[in-house]
């Protein structure tokens, strides 16, 4: 496991930074306890893309990183899909100019992906989506 504390001190300062994958990582079970501190600035950073990190793990990450500039958003995995909408919800929210999406390996509803979709992406001109993880593969529903 990796400490929140160790990794927000490599990226901090990091400036030039347009792309950022994390894969693999799981970080400290006292990572959620760490007190807020001022936030990592990668004002530059235009891609993100998170392979195999928990749904816990991606939401602490976001609330220590500031990404104003994302425009990318991936994610892949093969974890549970708990917490998976709430998490796109809270991200689409704070990055309006997200104009490309990959979600890859959650199960989700429909309806809540139709939501998210149609209340926090205005910009949103790329999406991949696996058929195979939408309930009954009615992808008419997007419509």
């Amino acid at each position: 496991s990796v400490s929140l504390l160790n990794l927000l001190n490599a990226l901090d300062g990091v400036l030039g930074l347009v792309g950022l994958v994390m894969e693999d990582l799981d970080l400290d079970d006292d990572a959620s306890d760490l007190p807020i501190r001022s936030l990592v600035a990668l004002d530059l950073l235009e891609e993100m893309e998170f392979a195999n990190v928990s749904i816990t793990d991606m939401k602490v990450l976001s609330r220590y990183l500031s990404t104003p500039n994302v425009s990318s958003l991936s994610i892949t995995s093969s974890e549970p899909s708990n917490g998976i909408i709430e998490f796109l919800t809270m991200f689409t929210v704070n990055h309006p100019k997200l104009s490309s999406l990959r979600i890859l390996g959650f199960r989700m509803e429909l309806k809540e992906l139709k939501n998210m979709l149609n209340n926090n992406l205005e910009s949103l001109t790329r999406l991949h989506i696996r058929a195979s993880d939408l309930p009954g593969d009615r992808l008419a529903a997007l419509e």
